[in-house]
């Protein structure tokens, strides 16, 4: 068998291109890999819950920050975040720093997500956050979604975390806020026990 230049120079090429496949396959291993969240210690130990609700036929991605000084039995106050993708990011981290100049009390911290702002793959804020109105027919589920909160998602937490139901918070955006005052927050603290804010 002769082997000609022109062999060796297709061989020598193959061993590159396997070579190189090899590399860029590895390279991306060592670059994209899962976050790691306890870098970011303003998040602190945070766990997830994901919540199919069978009152809404919904999904929430809920999101909880526990305390430092969090142990099991000892009950903390508890903040709950509406449009937790986006606000428990943030306060959860601001709350950390707080929290290290001692000026806030030990706390769980809750995000209420949907995973997602578009309304196609999801996001129904404008249906849970809002009273009925006539115009619009996507309006309205402010009630159901207190139904969600009272019967799945206060019970999922406070049933795996040391929350204390005497003392919880909800924070959310401008039209929770106008939800609270519609159905007035004494509704909400009747049927939630939830201060709104």
């Amino acid at each position: 068998m002769r082997i000609t230049k022109l062999d060796v120079h297709a061989e020598t090429k193959t061993r590159h291109i396997i070579i190189v496949s090899l590399l860029l396959l590895w390279i991306p291993s060592i670059y994209a890999q899962e976050p790691n969240f306890k870098w970011l210690q303003g998040l602190g130990e945070t766990r997830y819950h994901r919540v199919d609700s069978r009152l809404l036929e919904q999904t929430y991605h809920v999101f909880v920050r526990l305390p430092e000084e969090y142990e099991p039995g000892k009950k903390f106050p508890t903040v709950y975040l509406l449009d937790g993708g986006m606000t428990f990011p943030i306060l959860a981290g601001y709350y950390r720093y707080l929290r290290l100049g001692e000026e806030i009390p030990a706390a769980i911290i809750v995000g209420i997500s949907y995973g997602t702002d578009d309304w196609k793959q999801g996001n129904m804020r404008s249906r849970d956050y809002t009273a009925k109105a006539d115009d619009r027919p996507h309006w309205g589920g402010a009630d159901d979604f207190q139904n969600v909160l009272r019967k799945e998602i206060l019970p999922l937490i406070e049933g795996n975390h040391s929350a204390d139901p005497g003392r919880r918070i909800i924070i959310g955006a401008v039209s929770w806020r106008t939800v609270c005052s519609l159905h007035g927050a004494n509704n909400a603290r009747a049927v939630l026990g939830i201060h709104c804010k």
